[in-house]
């Protein structure tokens, strides 16, 4: 046996050794392809998930910052209106004129 073929014997073995220790049968590699395609199926999915939930956080801080704008401007103007209210002058009743 020349160097070239018990070089490649040694790292055969290694490769196939250090992968079925790492749980990797590789007697059956059409099994880890469709484990693999399954796996990036799943996170292919939890990013396109990722994505949605972003979106609807930042729509729903978006929606409840309008929604306590909309609020505190309604609360102010009310607030606004009943301060006007009070503060129109009233006159006492022997101070209006007899003839109106």
């Amino acid at each position: 046996m020349d160097i070239e073929g018990l070089v490649e014997s040694v790292v055969a073995k290694t490769v196939s050794s250090t992968l079925l220790q790492l749980g990797i049968d590789t007697a059956q590699p059409m099994e880890l392809q469709k484990d693999m395609q399954y796996l990036r199926g799943w996170r292919e999915n939890a990013q396109a998930m990722r994505g949605k939930v972003a979106t609807a956080v930042v729509s729903a801080l978006v929606t409840a910052s309008l929604t306590l704008g909309v609020l505190g401007f309604k609360s102010w103007m009310d607030a606004s209106h009943r301060a006007t209210a009070q503060t129109s002058v009233s006159y006492p009743s022997s101070a209006v004129p007899a003839g109106r």
